[in-house]
C-alpha cells in the first residue's frame, strides 16, 4: 500500500495533497520555509545572466503561484515595472486565495497545469520571461513539464527554474512509517527516489532544444523553526490518532520527533534548519528554435 504525505513547503506554498485518506501528515505553514531573502536573490541572479534587466513592459510567468504571497509579490518587489505577472496554479483553492488577497493591478491569476497544454493554450510563443521555485519537484514527467515551458516561451525568451532533488523531510517520513506502518510505503518525488543528475537534465534540456546558461546543483538551508514548534506540529498530526492506539500516541510523538533530529541542524539560538540539494537551470530558448522532437 503507497500513501501520498501531505507536505507543507512555503515558497509558492505549493503542497502535495493526500491520494489516500487513510494517513498523512500535515506540517502547518511554519515548519519549512525558504528566506525571503533565497527568493528575492534567485531574481536578481535570473536577471542578472538572462538579461531580463527590470523587466520595463514584459511579461512574466510564475509557476506554482501558490497563494501568491511569496514568488509573485517577490517578482512585484523586484521588478517593479514589469508589466504583467501571470502567476499560474494547479490548485482551484490557492487561485480563489489569491484573488481575494492578493491581487496587485499587474498580477493575472491563471488556474492551468504546467503538465496539460491544453490547459496553457493562447500563451504560446508569448512568454518573455519564466520563474519557478519548489515546484518542478511535485512532477515525475519533467519532459512534458520542461517541454511545455519552452513552448510557452518567445524566441529569445527565458526561464529560470529550481526545485529540490532531494529533501530529507521525505527520508524522515519514510523512517516514521517503517517503525509505525510497516507495510505502508509513504509517497514521494520522482527526484527524491531516482538519483537524476545534473547530466540527465543538461541532457533533457539540451534535447528539447534549450541553450542552457547554467545547470547545476545547489544548497539550501531551509529554517523549520525551533525545535518546540517542530514537535507541536507534530503532536497536532490528528491524522494519525486514526490509525495508531490512543495509548501509543505519545509514544509516537516522541519517537517521530526523536528521529527528526538526525536529518536538522540547530543554531546556537535553537534554529532548526535542513540542508535541501536543489537543481538550479538558467534556458533559453533560441531565436532560431532548432527543435522539435
Amino acid at each position: 500500500m503507497k500513501v501520498r504525505t501531505n507536505l507543507f513547503i512555503i515558497s509558492t506554498q505549493q503542497y502535495v495533497t493526500s491520494e489516500s485518506s487513510t494517513l498523512f501528515i500535515t506540517f502547518n505553514k511554519q515548519v519549512v520555509m525558504i528566506s525571503w531573502g533565497d527568493i528575492t536573490q534567485l531574481l536578481f541572479m535570473s536577471a542578472d545572466e538572462l538579461g531580463w534587466g527590470r523587466l520595463t513592459n514584459k511579461d512574466i510567468m510564475d509557476i506554482g503561484c501558490g497563494d501568491g504571497s511569496r514568488s509573485t509579490k517577490a517578482i512585484i518587489d523586484v521588478f517593479p515595472t514589469v508589466q504583467r505577472v501571470i502567476a499560474m496554479d494547479s490548485d482551484s483553492e490557492n487561485i480563489s486565495e489569491d484573488l481575494g488577497n492578493t491581487c496587485p493591478s499587474k498580477v493575472f491569476y491563471m488556474k492551468a497545469d504546467i503538465l496539460d497544454s491544453s490547459t496553457l493554450a493562447g500563451y504560446e510563443g508569448t512568454m518573455f520571461a519564466i520563474f519557478s521555485d519548489f515546484c518542478f519537484n511535485d512532477f515525475d514527467d519533467h519532459e512534458t513539464a520542461f517541454r511545455n515551458v519552452y513552448d510557452l516561451l518567445t524566441p529569445g525568451g527565458s526561464a529560470a527554474i529550481r526545485f529540490p532533488l532531494k529533501i530529507p523531510i521525505y527520508d524522515w517520513i519514510k523512517e516514521v512509517y517503517a517503525k509505525w506502518r510497516p507495510g505502508v510505503t509513504p509517497w514521494a518525488p520522482r527526484t527524491q527516489l531516482e538519483n537524476l543528475s545534473v547530466h540527465y537534465y543538461r541532457q533533457m534540456f539540451n534535447r528539447l532544444g534549450f541553450t542552457v546558461r547554467r545547470c547545476e546543483t545547489c544548497d539550501l538551508h531551509l529554517k523549520i523553526g525551533t525545535y518546540a514548534n517542530l514537535k507541536r506540529s507534530l503532536a497536532g498530526c490528528e491524522e494519525w490518532s486514526s490509525v495508531i492506539r490512543p495509548e501509543l500516541l505519545f509514544l509516537f510523538n516522541e519517537d517521530a520527533y526523536a528521529r527528526s533530529l538526525k536529518y536538522c541542524s540547530v543554531s546556537p539560538a535553537g534554529i532548526c534548519s535542513m540542508k535541501v540539494e536543489t537543481l538550479l537551470a538558467f534556458l533559453i530558448k533560441p531565436n532560431d528554435q532548432r527543435y522539435k522532437i
